[in-house]
């Protein structure tokens, strides 16, 4: 892993992990038409910050990526980050939860205030632990964390932050609205389609240079209609660990943990 652009502080390090993305296994990744879609519109966002700004206009590129878990929203955030040349840097919500009552809110903003100022992608993963909807939590702790999430992204359109900051969740209609409209971008990643997933797994097992059969896995596929990313990741690796076992004779033969 290559060596950070961005500097982390100790007073804000154990709530951040940050990484430099130049590393990222682009022969294993498999980029759909949405993603690239996904990344013109983040780059178009960022122009459009600048020429807004010229007219007084604060606008701040954040992208809200929504869909099944498993599609890998997080690993393309990655990806987003090697295709721009920019460090990756994540919220650790564990920790930043860690300090009880009010203690919260206010790492929260220690953590935005300096992150958002550094030339990154910032990511709110799993956004929806700490941002449901007010009117459906009961949790005033929950709700007293969405109100510092969704100010502290107003303190962002109003001080012209260097990050890209994306979140991610798998619920989107659980989030508060509130929050929902501190996003100009709003983008699902959806499962794959049969022919993505062709693409997906020709691609990582090309990578590795291993001998499988085109039709078995098209056979795989359309017996998994509903697989993820993440799933068939862990069906080749352990269709690896089988032809290994048998001496690398014959080709790569996926076979699913469960059907979906």
């Amino acid at each position: 892993m290559g060596k950070l652009r961005i500097t982390i502080p100790d007073d804000i390090a154990k709530f951040v992990e940050a990484e430099n993305c130049d590393d990222f296994d682009v022969d294993k990744y498999f980029v759909t038409q949405t993603q690239i879609d996904i990344i013109k519109d983040i780059e178009r966002n960022g122009e459009l910050c600048k020429e807004l700004a010229v007219y007084g206009v604060q606008y701040v590129n954040t992208t809200l990526l929504y869909g099944p878990t498993g599609t890998g929203k997080t690993t393309f955030a990655r990806f987003v980050a090697h295709s721009l040349d920019k460090d990756f840097a994540y919220v650790n919500f564990s920790s930043l939860m860690d300090g009880g009552f009010g203690n919260t809110e206010r790492n929260l903003s220690k953590v935005f205030r300096y992150m958002t100022a550094q030339d990154c992608i910032f990511m709110i993963d799993e956004i929806d632990c700490i941002a449901t909807s007010r009117t459906a939590s009961t949790n005033d702790t929950l709700k007293s964390i969405t109100i510092a999430l969704m100010q502290e992204l107003d303190y962002c359109k109003a001080h012209s932050p260097k990050a890209i900051i994306l979140a991610a969740t798998n619920v989107v209609d659980n989030l508060d609205p509130a929050l929902l409209s501190r996003f100009s971008i709003k983008k699902e990643i959806p499962l794959l389609n049969n022919e993505e997933k062709l693409g997906f797994v020709c691609k990582y097992m090309n990578s590795l240079s291993v001998p499988y059969d085109l039709d078995q896995v098209r056979e795989y596929i359309a017996r998994n209609s509903r697989v993820t990313q993440r799933v068939m990741e862990q069906d080749i690796i352990r269709a690896l660990i089988a032809w290994i076992d048998r001496a690398k004779e014959g080709f790569v033969t996926l076979q699913s943990y469960q059907n979906y």
